[in-house]
């Protein structure tokens, strides 16, 4: 949850538009998926998103709030 160590439900900024951390997946290399607010999905190794997006905040919810039901 900050600009050294990227967290699901973070949320960081790119030419002006933010995405939401949905997943970090490690294999060889770890890797970011991100959302945008139009809920399309894409992904970066981690050392080149650290390198190329802004840290701005945690989230106050995340992507299993959308499924929540009561």
């Amino acid at each position: 949850m900050s600009a050294e160590k990227p967290e699901v439900g973070d949320v960081w900024e790119r030419h002006g538009y933010k995405y939401h951390i949905v997943d970090i997946r490690h294999w060889e290399l770890t890797y970011i998926y991100y959302i945008d607010k139009d809920l399309n999905e894409d992904y970066e190794p981690i050392d080149i998103f650290l390198n190329n997006w802004k840290y701005l905040c945690k989230s106050k919810a995340s992507i299993e709030d959308l499924f929540e039901m009561e």
